[in-house]
């Protein structure tokens, strides 16, 4: 985002006086001038991820999850090669806002392509992760339902259980491992990606991140604030689940994130 950058360096209040900001201008005022505005827009990649499998022995353990996880998921270390390998061919995030938005003329509200000016060379791609939640039979083994609030278990399948906000203000999650100790780290696409993004930034257009969508049958971001579970949990302990999911819900936005509705359960819309 050089032109950003220009004005940022541009508006700074003794800019005349540090020799070495109107030579970054010039060099980023180069830089902008040989991106080229991306000719596809109607054939943009788009490519998403459900919960990241982080201990492949647990998730195919030879229990009847094993095929649906073999076709659905994929594994951390999966992911961080699709990474390494999307970069190595030249894709940068972008979000669905900067492909296309709304607009209204003299002909009504409608949509219009954006402008996704890059290097030569490069193309735009959205991400996003479907039912960032954490399922019960994820977190807490086959046995689980979603009827009741459900935590994570020993029993889980290898996946984080929650997104919690870390020490440096980023999202992050929570995993337990077959031991039952807990722990904070990249477990999953939101700190993966954004970990990738800090080490890569020009991976990520005008500061882009994932589009990411939740249901809410049994709560999201691993929080049980599914509606039927407060009789279950007391009203105490259920708004505190509210009030977290709430806390990491803005966590997410604040650092670009995008946040979308995956559907309370899955209904098959041209049925209901």
């Amino acid at each position: 985002d050089y032109q950003t950058a220009i004005s940022m360096l541009q508006d700074f209040e003794y800019y005349e006086q540090v020799p070495e900001l109107p030579q970054k201008v010039a060099e980023y005022q180069q830089l902008d001038s040989q991106l080229v505005s991306y000719p596809y827009m109607n054939e943009i990649t788009h490519i998403f991820f459900h919960s990241l499998i982080v201990d492949p022995s647990r998730a195919f353990d030879g229990e009847y999850t094993d095929d649906g996880y073999n076709l659905y998921m994929t594994t951390v270390d999966e992911f961080n090669a699709i990474l390494e390998q999307m970069y190595a061919r030249g894709y940068v995030l972008i979000t669905p806002y900067q492909q296309a938005y709304e607009v209204t003329d003299e002909t009504g509200t409608h949509f219009t392509y954006g402008d996704i000016r890059l290097p030569e060379g490069k193309k735009p791609f959205i991400m996003s992760q479907d039912d960032l939640n954490y399922y019960g039979y994820m977190i807490a083994g086959e046995g689980a339902s979603s009827d009741e609030p459900t935590y994570a278990t020993t029993d889980g399948d290898g996946f984080a259980h929650k997104i919690v906000i870390g020490d440096d203000g980023f999202p992050t999650c929570e995993y337990m491992d077959g031991s039952g100790n807990i722990t904070t780290g990249d477990y999953d696409l939101v700190p993966l990606l954004e970990a990738f993004i800090q080490k890569h930034p020009d991976f990520a257009y005008h500061g882009a991140r994932a589009v990411l969508g939740m249901t809410g049958y049994e709560g999201v971001f691993g929080y049980r604030t599914k509606p039927a579970y407060k009789d279950l949990l007391g009203e105490e302990a259920y708004q505190k689940e509210v009030e977290e999911a709430k806390k990491v819900a803005q966590c997410l936005r604040d650092h670009g994130w995008i946040l979308a509705s995956h559907s309370y359960g899955h209904p098959a819309y041209g049925e209901i």
